[in-house]
């Protein structure tokens, strides 16, 4: 049995939680970019009571340059470089630290995909081994993640087969443009080459947590998320409940549907409470909210995995609003995970099988 961990992403300086917290995500892309943003970042570290740290690399404001037209006019890669990443890490003294990667575009097209991995995965083998190198003289305290950026396990293992004689201690899986069939094939393909310790970044919606608390319980060492959506939803007047972690918007003059909630947040107020908050601390108040409700629905779903069909009776209970096809179809990709884990061609099989229910998940 393995352990399942939520790490927080996007703090600022208004908007942290004020609780005991399992993990914070910070960037050496922006807090590790200069010595004046380091020093403020570690200020504000704390004052915030968590327990894991991880540092990631940064490679999301590369491909927000890339998409933006000017990666060449912002000079962003003469700086974020692997020594970067690792320099920050030493002055951060994280529990993880991910490796520099160069993020690959959200594509449909097969052949484009085709030419995108290609375009890229010489820079993500040399920076992944380039972070190898350098980790144990800047910060040996620290496990070392690879992202993988690839769209399918052929490519996942072209990456892997040039990486074999090296030494890592996790892989990060970028999870915010796959679907759950693609992330239980790729943990599949993990799994069976004998990964054991896994990072899904940019997500935390339901979905993804029930993955993550079986393969969690079940298959592997460590499975951790992140997500700025406890932020991000707040600043929107967006509060999550606490079931399922749908939005509900915070609005004057609107009817409330009635949740009980067991955060400290929610013990003394209720929706129409916060309606009459300042906007300050009525985002504050969500985020916070928020935060706890992601971390508990981690804690639930991991604590109902024992078995597919406890956790499958657990997430029916909770997702009224999803078609009960799609939630089925989830569990049945699991219980296909779960006869075809150790089998060494097994993420094959499981790529042709979830062809069928692509569009249904």
């Amino acid at each position: 049995m393995g352990k399942l961990t939520y790490f927080g992403a996007g703090l600022q300086k208004s908007i942290y939680p004020k609780m005991k917290i399992q993990g914070v995500l910070i960037s050496s892309a922006t807090e590790g970019k200069t010595e004046r943003s380091i020093l403020y970042r570690l200020k504000m570290l704390e004052k915030i009571q968590y327990q894991y740290m991880i540092l990631d690399s940064g490679g999301y404001q590369l491909i927000a340059a890339e998409q933006k037209g000017n990666l060449k006019k912002s000079k962003i890669m003469d700086w974020l470089t692997p020594k970067h990443v690792m320099t920050s890490a030493a002055k951060f003294n994280p529990d993880i630290v991910m490796a520099l990667d160069y993020p690959i575009l959200n594509i449909s097209d097969p052949q484009k995909q085709v030419r995108e991995f290609e375009k890229k995965i010489i820079t993500n083998l040399r920076w992944s081994r380039e972070c190898i190198e350098l980790k144990d003289s800047y910060c040996p305290q620290a496990q070392l993640f690879l992202p993988v950026q690839a769209y399918n396990t052929k490519q996942m293992d072209f990456f892997f087969t040039k990486l074999a004689s090296t030494k890592f201690d996790g892989v990060s899986l970028p999870a915010r443009n796959s679907s759950p069939p693609q992330i239980i094939q790729q943990l599949l393909f993990l799994h069976n080459i004998g990964i054991r310790k896994i990072h899904l970044l940019g997500t935390s919606t339901f979905t993804s947590i029930i993955v993550s608390a079986f393969m969690a319980k079940h298959y592997f060492d460590w499975v951790s998320l992140d997500s700025t959506s406890w932020r991000q939803r707040a600043q929107y007047g967006l509060y999550l409940h606490p079931g399922n972690l749908s939005t509900i918007k915070i609005k004057p003059n609107r009817t409330y549907p009635s949740i009980k909630c067991s955060c400290p947040w929610c013990k003394y107020q209720n929706l129409y409470d916060l309606t009459n908050l300042p906007v300050t601390d009525c985002t504050f108040f969500v985020a916070n909210h928020n935060y706890f409700v992601i971390e508990n629905i981690c804690r639930q779903a991991f604590d109902h995995s024992d078995s597919i069909n406890k956790l499958e009776k657990f997430s029916k209970l909770r997702i009224a609003n999803m078609p009960r096809e799609k939630i089925t179809n989830l569990f049945e990709a699991l219980h296909l995970f779960e006869i075809l884990a150790g089998e060494q061609e097994g993420y094959k099989l499981l790529s042709k099988l979830f062809k069928k229910k692509q569009n249904k998940l």
